[in-house]
């Protein structure tokens, strides 16, 4: 989360932000690769009342299943961080920044939107859509914050380029 969040570590990086973002989930999907395995054996449908399910099909939920926590942590990580110098908002818990309150499911929203067909008895297909999406906009090179950084920068040269025509004119 540090890498991603602080730009003057990511910028002594010989990398741009987008392969930063990709090293820094490398640890986190090896972890999410074990867990799946691990989990093969819950999701071939032993117990009472449990889904029974093929070998292959347990398999590709359980990675589905890895693969939503994997991509939540990685929403988590890489949102932009609160704007604790804005304007607060009045709660029953005290003020607090509008920001927050959608850190409490920031995350959640990934695993819920990957695993919620496999909740409805949907084809385990539609989750793999839906993973291999989120997926790709998750770790695509795209910084928002980099993005508005830089429009922020050409604006102010902007400024200052209007302001030397406007004392040169008089």
């Amino acid at each position: 989360r540090v890498l991603t969040r602080t730009g003057g570590l990511s910028r002594a990086l010989p990398f741009n932000p987008g392969q930063i973002k990709r090293a820094a989930v490398i640890v986190p999907a090896v972890v999410a690769l074990v867990w799946a395995l691990a989990c093969v054996p819950a999701y071939l449908g032993f117990g009472e009342g449990a889904t029974v399910r093929s070998i292959p099909e347990a398999i590709v939920v359980s990675e589905l299943v890895a693969a939503a926590g994997l991509l939540g942590a990685i929403r988590w990580t890489i949102a932009k961080p609160i704007n604790h110098a804005g304007p607060l908002v009045a709660t029953q818990a005290g003020a607090m920044p509008p920001g927050m309150m959608g850190n409490l499911i920031r995350g959640f929203d990934m695993c819920l939107l990957i695993t919620a067909p496999l909740l409805f008895g949907l084809p385990p297909l539609i989750s793999v859509v839906l993973a291999v999406l989120v997926g790709s906009i998750l770790l695509s090179s795209i910084n928002p914050a980099e993005m508005q950084e830089r429009a922020k920068l050409q604006q102010e040269e902007l400024d200052k380029a209007k302001q030397q025509r406007a004392r040169s004119g008089r």
